[in-house]
């Protein structure tokens, strides 16, 4: 069975992390999918390079930063010719486009990655965000199948598609992707713990303002907690200078992108996040697999991660307040003894091996139907 997967780059994003998965657990079996891969614009980093050593040849990049072109349309319609798939995967808003440049009779599904409107309005403005949620219902409705990576992403689009909609829960494997990695030990030398991370985009839609905040006040008269954070914005390579220098006396340290972040994961004792919406967070996932609690919004998609009552995830209505609240009941209550139970939750419904054999079902479904 053929599937061609679509993604706008192979830059470390939440998409791109479930492509990845996907790939890399077929390859550790008897490989019932012969994937392809499409990056509708070129990068060099070393996600390109793990994607290279899996699938050599079958992975296929469009020069040019521009997504939408009459030659990258061209070649797009020309390998998806040559391939041949039984089904062509699309993965975020961008990859959905090309959806449109393809035959009704090819076979045609996506994941959607998060909530349309909600999520492309914060990251877009009201206007250009509101259009692009109009087009992604439109080409929704063009597939044979649509993918939600959680139930409340499921929800939200069973109401406004005519499409078949099912979920399957995001799920990230530890152990794939760079290995060499040099945990930057001077700047994490004054972490006072418990020791928080976030990892994620430093965006309006993730609510990082109110979550550093929140730790300055904390941390105002002594420092009671560390935040280790893990990431950038992608609309502004200045944000994480001005980060640096408004909180450097608060202890919180902005470490940037990195290859990998399991090893600052490890450093940390909790997880924690204030966003204000999701699809369903791969960095929350990440936390879990490495045992660490999570402090979270109240979110709907947040509280999709907490399956039993006993689960070492905390959640706060999402205001200042609320999460100060949370942040200190955490630091007050947590003792260096205390141990997570959430990586055995992770094992049990959040793993790329549970997430691959789902999307393999669904494959074979779909084909043979």
């Amino acid at each position: 069975m053929k599937v061609l997967l679509v993604v706008p780059s192979l830059k470390k994003t939440g998409v791109t992390e479930v492509v990845k998965s996907l790939i890399y657990e077929n390859s550790q079996r008897d490989q019932k999918v012969e994937y392809s891969l499409i990056s509708l614009k070129s990068v060099d980093d070393n996600n390109k390079r793990f994607f290279y050593n899996l699938l050599g040849e079958k992975l296929y990049e469009l020069n040019g930063e521009r997504i939408l072109t009459l030659s990258k349309i061209f070649r797009f319609r020309k390998i998806v010719k040559n391939i041949k798939p039984d089904i062509i995967h699309f993965h975020s808003f961008e990859a959905d486009l090309y959806s449109c440049f393809l035959s009704s009779k090819v076979t045609k599904i996506s994941t959607a990655h998060n909530n349309g409107k909600e999520d492309f309005q914060s990251s877009y403005g009201k206007l250009v965000g509101g259009v692009m949620a109009k087009v992604q219902v439109k080409i929704f409705n063009r597939l044979n199948t649509v993918i939600a990576v959680s139930n409340t992403v499921k929800q939200h689009f069973q109401k406004i598609i005519s499409t078949r909609i099912i979920t399957i829960l995001n799920g990230v494997n530890p152990n794939i992707g760079e290995k060499k990695v040099i945990v930057q030990r001077d700047a994490l030398q004054k972490l006072v713990r418990p020791v928080g991370i976030y990892s994620g985009n430093l965006n309006s839609r993730k609510n990082v303002d109110v979550l550093f905040e929140s730790y300055k006040e904390v941390n105002s008269t002594k420092n009671i907690s560390s935040l280790i954070v893990i990431g950038d914005d992608p609309q502004d390579s200045h944000k994480i200078i001005e980060y640096r220098k408004k909180y450097k006396k608060y202890n919180i340290i902005f470490l940037g992108r990195v290859n990998n972040v399991y090893p600052y994961l490890n450093i940390a004792d909790y997880w924690i996040s204030a966003s204000k919406n999701e699809g369903l967070p791969m960095a929350a996932i990440e936390a879990m697999s490495a045992n660490l609690d999570l402090v979270l919004s109240d979110i709907p998609q947040h509280k999709e991660l907490k399956m039993f009552q006993g689960q070492t995830i905390y959640f706060f209505k999402n205001n200042k307040k609320c999460l100060m609240q949370s942040v200190k009941r955490y630091i007050n209550l947590w003792t260096p003894k205390h141990t997570s139970t959430n990586n055995y939750y992770y094992n049990q419904f959040f793993s790329s091996e549970i997430m691959y054999k789902k999307y393999v079902h669904e494959y074979i479904n779909i084909v043979t139907k």
